[in-house]
């Protein structure tokens, strides 16, 4: 008789910050045996618009793509680069089946950010996409911290657009968001 394996696998979610009706717009899973783990950061769109009923769009993006990509990685000979690319198209087809989705600018449209590790044979690969960031155990028991800066450039970039705007018109920063 073979031998039997316990398999672990633990799904949790953040806690939604404080406020009425604040809904939890993170996902995660680890996946122990399957040799991964996702993070997905939900965003929501800049005007909130919401098109799922009794979540945000960006909670149930977060739990969406974090399953559909869970389903993909499970398989070993599926690459962390395709995974992704399929997990988010399956993702963007689910959401434009909504009601109202094909009307929703771009903008709308739930996003996020994303960690996934995957370990094998001791190798560990990280993928990072957006603002999440990784700390990596190394094997001489350093600590290797992982972000991908370019959210960080981006947002920066934009800012000093408001900036220069608020600045050349006399505007608010608020003023500003509206028009860069």
């Amino acid at each position: 008789m073979p031998a039997q394996r316990s398999v672990t696998r633990t799904e949790t979610q953040t806690r939604a910050g404080s406020g009425e009706g604040r809904v939890n717009e993170d996902y995660a899973l680890i996946y122990a045996e399957g040799g991964f783990a996702v993070i997905v950061d939900g965003a929501t769109g800049f005007t909130k618009v919401n098109l799922v009923t009794g979540e945000s769009d960006a909670s149930w993006f977060a739990r969406t793509l974090t399953q559909a990509l869970c389903k993909l990685l499970a398989q070993p000979t599926i690459a962390t680069a395709e995974a992704l690319e399929r997990a988010g198209a399956k993702v963007a087809e689910a959401y434009l089946q909504l009601p109202g989705a094909d009307a929703t600018a771009r903008i709308d449209q739930p996003n996020g950010s994303l960690a996934v590790l995957r370990w094998n044979q001791g190798v560990t690969e990280v993928t990072l996409l957006g603002d999440c960031t990784a700390v990596v155990l190394l094997q001489d028991g350093a600590a290797r911290v992982l972000h991908d800066d370019t959210l960080t450039k981006l947002d920066d970039e934009n800012y000093e657009r408001m900036y220069r705007y608020a600045t050349e018109h006399g505007a608010t920063m608020t003023q500003a968001r509206k028009v860069s």
